[in-house]
């Protein structure tokens, strides 16, 4: 699997507050910034990019601030993956051309295994809901 991007290590560890607070209070963009150690502007554009997607819901007034639109179980940690850096694969073949210019691209033997490796990276990321994380399991109930 490549890399995921800063941006979307912030807005998972974004959602991991929101859920640890889901049924409480809205959380602040403040407070989400400093537990979770995020630059609090780049929470920021993370969190508009969140609620435009329907995943959290903002708050406004003294008191406001962001909850979850949904159950911290019905939120999946690949969905999230997805929503912010798109597919993911184990292997980034873009350096060298990608498979269009591939000089193996039909004769490739790890072609098959890199398909593999991401199905199940994935398989464990849809399936672990932020629910799972708030636990502490990091596992399907």
């Amino acid at each position: 699997m490549t890399a995921l991007s800063r941006k979307c290590q912030y807005a998972l560890r974004c959602l991991l507050e929101l859920s640890r607070h889901h049924g409480k209070a809205p959380v602040s963009v403040a407070h989400i910034a400093d537990v979770q150690a995020i630059p609090r502007r780049f929470l920021e554009l993370i969190v508009r990019e969140l609620r435009l997607a329907g995943v959290v819901t903002a708050h406004r007034g003294a008191r406001g601030g962001y909850t979850l639109a949904h159950s911290p179980g019905d939120i999946s940690v690949g969905s999230i993956i997805r929503l912010i850096d798109g597919e993911q694969n184990p292997v980034d073949c873009r350096p060298c051309g990608g498979a269009e210019s591939c000089a193996l691209a039909d004769n490739c033997s790890f072609a098959g295994l890199w398909q593999r490796i991401g199905q199940a990276v994935a398989g464990i990321c849809d399936e672990t809901t932020f629910a799972d994380l708030v636990n502490g399991s990091g596992r399907p109930a």
